[in-house]
């Protein structure tokens, strides 16, 4: 079960950050503890703090934190106690764990913190944070086109340690998930089960079924493969691609867009002109537009 995480942390890497491991059992569940503590260092600020003052001041600090891997019913969960998440391997963590479980539980109508990024908008990310909580068709998500990157707000109806009929959970969720667990060995294990049977059996809240829908491509093989099917499928279809496909006018040859009354698309060896009618502005004499 923790295999893999064997494959991308090595027993020499974990040597080199003086890390402390055990194998232990939770609950009679088989776990992994693995912790870290930095050398003692000089806190940054204090050099500029001195110039400003004149006085030098001999503070320090001292990082620490681990992970606790957890193998519950064949999956291997990591919880991460200070800095500890930074042991976790990208390449391990379910990407989309924590949003999950947070569409089947979240109440959609007191979501107090959403994170969100649109497609084409180079990379730029909006935060909103609404302090009481508020419907989440009121934060103008645009469904279609808007990736999800973290959610948080209360959850309903959630069977784990720290919630009761007159208390709801604060949960906030991206690739992690963070809420409150239980601290007694057989009440944390309980807690998992309670989220792993949530993202399994459960349905996503209509209200917040839509970031199920669209969700970032990260994996670089997945996605090599997917523009190669789309390549193919293109150059096979080439008539009928151009009518779902809109033509990008390059920076280059915007001084000739409003001359341009014809657009040739061509996909590998295919070929094919759009009408004058999907053309935009016309003109008399017009160069040849070509789009690749």
């Amino acid at each position: 079960m923790f295999d893999a995480f064997a494959c991308y942390v090595s027993e020499q890497s974990l040597d080199k950050v003086h890390a402390d491991t055990e194998f232990i059992q939770i609950a009679g569940i088989p776990a992994v503890w693995i912790g870290i503590q930095e050398p003692e260092k000089k806190v940054e600020w204090t050099e500029e703090f001195a110039t400003t003052t004149g006085l030098d001041l001999a503070y320090s600090e001292r990082r620490c934190g681990g992970v606790l891997l957890l193998g519950v019913d064949g999956i291997a969960y990591a919880l991460s106690y200070g800095n500890g998440y930074r042991l976790i391997p990208d390449e391990l963590k379910d990407q989309r764990f924590g949003l999950s479980f947070l569409i089947r539980r979240l109440d959609g109508d007191q979501v107090k913190d959403l994170v969100r990024r649109r497609a084409n908008a180079r990379g730029r990310t909006d935060s909103t944070v609404v302090a009481a909580g508020a419907p989440v068709w009121m934060l103008g998500v645009a469904e279609n086109v808007e990736i999800i990157r973290r959610i948080g707000g209360r959850a309903k109806n959630l069977k784990v340690t720290f919630a009761s009929d007159d208390r709801e959970v604060n949960v906030e969720g991206s690739v992690g998930l963070r809420m409150r667990f239980g601290v007694e060995p057989a009440m944390l294990v309980a807690d998992i089960r309670e989220c792993a049977r949530v993202c399994r059996e459960e349905e996503p809240d209509p209200a917040l079924e839509f970031i199920e829908y669209v969700q970032p491509l990260t994996d670089v093989d997945t996605n090599a493969v997917l523009d190669d099917e789309l390549e193919k499928l293109l150059a096979e279809t080439v008539a009928d691609a151009c009518e779902r496909l809109i033509p990008v006018v390059p920076t280059s040859m915007l001084q000739h867009f409003g001359q341009a009354h014809t657009f040739t698309i061509k996909i590998g060896h295919g070929r094919a002109d759009l009408s004058p009618s999907l053309a935009g502005t016309g003109g008399h004499h017009p160069p040849h537009a070509s789009t690749a």
